[in-house]
C-alpha cells in the first residue's frame, strides 16, 4: 500500500523534470531538520518566557527576539563552530538524498536516534510519523509566535511575544 500524500502543487514530482530539483528524500530530510529545530525553538521560547533561566545567561533578555543581539561574540562563534561541526559530520549522503538514493542513509537519520525507536517496525513508523507531525506543528507555532512579535496583535490571545 502506498501512503496517501497531500501534494496539491506536485512538489514531489519536480525531481522528474530536472536534476536541479531535489527528490522527495531531500525534502523529507529538510522537513525533519526544520521540524526538530522548530520544536526546540518553541520549547525554548516557552521556557524562557515562563521564567526558567540559566544563571550564566541571566544578563541576557528573556525575549527570544532581542536575546541574540545581547549574546557575546564568543558565544556566537562557539555556536556557529558547533553547528558547522554537526552539519559537516552528518552531511554524508545528502547528495544521494538529493538524487533519491536512500540506501546509505534514510532522511532524518543521523545515526544516534535508534535508542528512541522501538524494535517493532510498526511502532517505530508510528513514532516517526508523530515526530513529523509534531515538527510541522512546531514550525507553524514558531511562525505564529514570530508573526505575533513582529506584527503586534496578529494572533489575538497569544501570550508569547
Amino acid at each position: 500500500d502506498e501512503p496517501v500524500v497531500w501534494d496539491p502543487f506536485n512538489f514531489c514530482e519536480l525531481y522528474k523534470i530536472s536534476g536541479n530539483n531535489p527528490d522527495v528524500a531531500w525534502l523529507r530530510e529538510a522537513e525533519l531538520k526544520h521540524g526538530r529545530m522548530s520544536m526546540m525553538a518553541v520549547f525554548g521560547i516557552i521556557v524562557q518566557e515562563g521564567g526558567v533561566r540559566d544563571p550564566y545567561w541571566a544578563p541576557v533578555d528573556a525575549n527570544w527576539a532581542t536575546a541574540p543581539s545581547q549574546c557575546p561574540a564568543l558565544a556566537w562563534g562557539s555556536l556557529i563552530a558547533f553547528i558547522g561541526l554537526v552539519e559537516g559530520k552528518y552531511a554524508e549522503g545528502l547528495y544521494d538524498l538529493w538524487n533519491g538514493q536512500t540506501d546509505k542513509r534514510t532522511p532524518g537519520d543521523y545515526g544516534w536516534g535508534k535508542s528512541f525507536l522501538s524494535d517493532d517496525p510498526v511502532a517505530a513508523d508510528k513514532m516517526r510519523l508523530k515526530e513529523l507531525k509534531n515538527g510541522r506543528l512546531a514550525m507553524i507555532a514558531f511562525a505564529g509566535i514570530a508573526a505575533n512579535h513582529f506584527i503586534p496583535g496578529a494572533l489575538p490571545g497569544c501570550m508569547y511575544s
